[in-house]
């Protein structure tokens, strides 16, 4: 073998190393409860000062709002734990989740204010945030699952006698979409999905650049390769675009056009693939998961007009 050979082996070595052991790091770095990266939460990331403080009294508001709490069991054993605020005069039930490394306080203190007097509430701790058990974030992989359980859960808390919807921001938002596919109870009307991603691979690719200027390939491959090996979870499970050629539930999609961490055009990628009756709806110059505060009137008549064209075709 001559010396060349030995040496451009030797290089080649050394980079399919290197993009292992950053592959790794990233996977941790997103995916890891450990993780010190900030929440994207609109509680806690939010760029308009206003805003901030705007999410943080709606949050510090519902944190004294009595609630029954909850509890299920996941697929892979972890517990799971959820607030459930009942209401005597609800028209229906809604499942709430939130956003990466966010709270469901967090994320629906106001959009709580809109819905507290027709809608029983049902917020929850998604694995690895909160209360919830749980070591890593799949990014819906294994969280889809979670969210159908949570589904069957409202509807026993309500006797089957309400429609249920499933209500997400970001993280939370593409978890409710990946459940398309996943053989929801029949209670279940309607989806709403706020600033949701198209896959985790996307997502997961731009924050890679935004962010470090890490070229998506071959770094992103190796992300999947821990995903298995460590998260015992593919990525591609959490391919929201694809759940959504086989979806069967009303969706309302919601983005801001001012979103820089999850950019409108997953919203637009997820609403070309999406195979049952959908509605869009955008809101001009809105940050991530700030649509309900930038224009509150307009998101309160988003949300009943959608529930109202939902119960109607029931």
């Amino acid at each position: 073998m001559s010396k060349k050979t030995v040496v451009s082996a030797a290089l080649c070595a050394a980079a399919g190393a290197g993009v292992l052991a950053a592959g790794q790091y990233f996977f941790h770095f997103a995916c890891s409860r450990s993780s010190r990266i900030l929440s994207s939460s609109a509680d806690e990331d939010q760029p308009v000062s206003e805003l901030r403080q705007m999410h943080r009294k709606a949050k510090a508001d519902l944190l004294n709002v009595p609630y029954t709490e909850v509890e299920i069991i996941s697929k892979d054993g972890l517990k799971l734990k959820g607030k459930y605020y009942p209401n005597p005069n609800a028209e229906r039930a809604v499942l709430c989740a939130h956003g990466y490394r966010g709270s469901a306080e967090g994320d629906f203190g106001t959009i709580w204010q809109m819905l507290k007097g027709s809608c029983a509430l049902l917020l929850i701790d998604e694995r690895a945030c909160g209360e919830s058990e749980g070591q890593y974030i799949t990014f819906g992989a294994l969280e889809k699952d979670d969210i159908v359980r949570w589904a069957n859960k409202l509807a026993g808390l309500t006797d089957g006698r309400l429609p249920v919807y499933l209500f997400g921001i970001s993280l939370g938002s593409s978890t409710v979409l990946l459940t398309q596919d996943q053989g929801l109870c029949a209670e279940v009307k309607g989806i709403i999905a706020d600033c949701g991603y198209s896959s985790m691979k996307k997502i997961l690719g731009e924050v890679a650049w935004d962010w470090f200027r890490l070229p998506p390939f071959p770094l992103i491959d190796s992300v999947g390769l821990f995903c298995r090996i460590q998260g015992h979870f593919r990525m591609k499970d959490a391919d929201v675009t694809a759940a959504l050629r086989k979806a069967v539930v009303p969706v309302l999609f919601i983005h801001g056009t001012g979103d820089h961490f999850v950019r409108p055009h997953h919203t637009e990628i997820n609403e070309q693939a999406c195979a049952c009756e959908h509605t869009t709806v955008l809101f001009e110059d809105a940050p991530h998961g700030s649509s309900c505060v930038s224009d509150p009137e307009k998101y309160r008549k988003t949300l009943e007009d959608f529930f109202r064209k939902t119960e109607e075709s029931v």
